[in-house]
C-alpha cells in the first residue's frame, strides 16, 4: 500500500493548520467600525450659542460679587442680550476663534474677551473692562430659565 502523505507534507499541513487556527477574529490587523467613524467637528459658534450665567467672577484679581449672576443669552447670527440689562449687543470671533470682539461698533462697550475655555457647559473668559480698565475673568456656566 502507498503512503498517502510523506512526513514533509504532514508537518507543512500541521503548520498551515495551526496558522488557520491561532488567527483570531478581529485581530489589530482589521480595520473595526470605530477606525472608520469620524467625529463631527466642533463648530465654536454653534457651542457659545445659548444661554450663559456669571458664576465666578474677579476684577484686578478681587472677588467681583457685581458681576455674578449677570446672564447673556449668545445667538449664532453674532448677537447677544444681556439678560439682566435688556441690552443687546454683537459679537464676532477674532484671531482664530481665540477672541470674541463685543460690541465693535459701540466705543463705550467695546471690548476684547480672550477665551480660556468654551465647552458645552463652561465658558471662561478674561478681559479688560471697558468701564475700568481692569483685568476682569468671569466663569460662566450654562444655564435655563
Amino acid at each position: 500500500m502507498k503512503k498517502l502523505l510523506n512526513p514533509l507534507t504532514f508537518i507543512l499541513l500541521i503548520i498551515a493548520f495551526a496558522s488557520v487556527v491561532s488567527c483570531q477574529k478581529g485581530s489589530d490587523l482589521e480595520p473595526t467600525l470605530s477606525d472608520s467613524v469620524k467625529p463631527k467637528p466642533t463648530i465654536l459658534s454653534d457651542t457659545l450659542k445659548g444661554k450663559w450665567e456669571v458664576s465666578y467672577a474677579t476684577h484686578n484679581g478681587t472677588i467681583d460679587e457685581g458681576s455674578k449672576g449677570l446672564r447673556m443669552i449668545f445667538d449664532a447670527n453674532g448677537t447677544y442680550l444681556l439678560v439682566n440689562t435688556g441690552y443687546n449687543g454683537t459679537w464676532e470671533f477674532i484671531e482664530n476663534k481665540t477672541k470674541i470682539l463685543i460690541d465693535k461698533n459701540e466705543p463705550a462697550f467695546k471690548t476684547t474677551w480672550t477665551i480660556k475655555q468654551l465647552t458645552n457647559k463652561n465658558f471662561d473668559i478674561t478681559f479688560n473692562s471697558p468701564f475700568t480698565g481692569g483685568a476682569v475673568a468671569w466663569k460662566m456656566v450654562r444655564y435655563k430659565f
